[in-house]
């Protein structure tokens, strides 16, 4: 009589970390996993797939709290795939809830919550070279996803320049978040030309140039004779926010 096989019981921690689930493109998820490495937040593959996994210290014991930031984080992961190259791939929240783990790994505890969020990831894999390092070199969307959980500022900027056609009041905005935290760096690293910032200004404060999708219902001055196009004001600011958030970013963590 063959003699049955001993089960291991290993003891469950306390909860450390919550993990929640997302579905999208291997490739892109693969990119994500491999390069973002913040304390607080990453892509983890498991055997069952890939998860957002949230430190707990770093989001709230709570798990529908940990719902709640995985959404939001989500959300900012859709804006800098957009922002990155304007491509996408919907890469969804799963509806099978939210996992606890201890240090080890090990479940503590599963919660079932409705499905929170979308997010895009495609584009992820797009790279960019540091100016202060060539060798060194991460996906843009990443570099933009760590600028923007270092501050409001950056997090709404990037917000607002992700989505897929912002509003002209939204890329004013965009653009006053730019100016007030880069400063003197939008001429200095020449980002934009004065030209090109003082037409998207004029247009986007120009009832008679934009009509009812203007910032106001008066025009405070001239409007401009040649004004700038919806396409080209978002290349212009999307690409300033890019390059204010990925010179702002701190450096990889190993």
């Amino acid at each position: 009589m063959k003699s049955k096989q001993a089960i291991k019981d290993e003891p469950v921690g306390e909860t450390t970390a919550w993990l929640v689930a997302i579905d999208g493109d291997p490739a892109d998820l693969r990119s994500l996993a491999e390069n973002l490495h913040e304390p607080s937040v990453k892509i983890v593959k498991r055997t069952d797939g890939y998860f957002v996994q949230l430190a707990v210290s770093a989001s709230s014991p709570m798990a529908r709290k940990a719902g709640e930031i995985a959404s939001s984080f989500v959300e900012l992961m859709n804006s800098a795939a957009v922002a990155a190259n304007d491509s996408r791939r919907p890469v969804t929240i799963d509806k099978g809830g939210i996992v606890g783990i201890d240090a080890n790994g090990n479940v503590t505890s599963q919660v079932i919550l409705p499905q929170t969020g979308r997010a895009v990831a495609r584009g992820l894999r797009a790279r960019i070279v540091s100016s202060g390092d060539a060798g060194d070199s991460e996906p843009l969307a990443v570099t933009l996803l760590r600028s923007a959980e270092q501050s409001q500022a950056r997090a709404d900027a990037l917000r607002l320049v992700g989505r897929r056609t912002p509003t002209w009041s939204e890329l004013y905005v965009a653009f006053e978040l730019a100016q007030t935290n880069a400063g003197a760096r939008i001429h200095s690293r020449r980002w934009a030309s004065s030209s090109d910032i003082k037409c998207f200004k004029r247009t986007a404060n120009s009832y008679t140039a934009l009509g009812r999708f203007a910032r106001h219902g008066r025009d405070g001055k001239e409007p401009p004779k040649a004004p700038m196009e919806h396409r080209a004001a978002v290349a212009l600011i999307r690409t300033l926010v890019v390059k204010w958030l990925a010179e702002s970013a701190p450096k990889p963590v190993d």
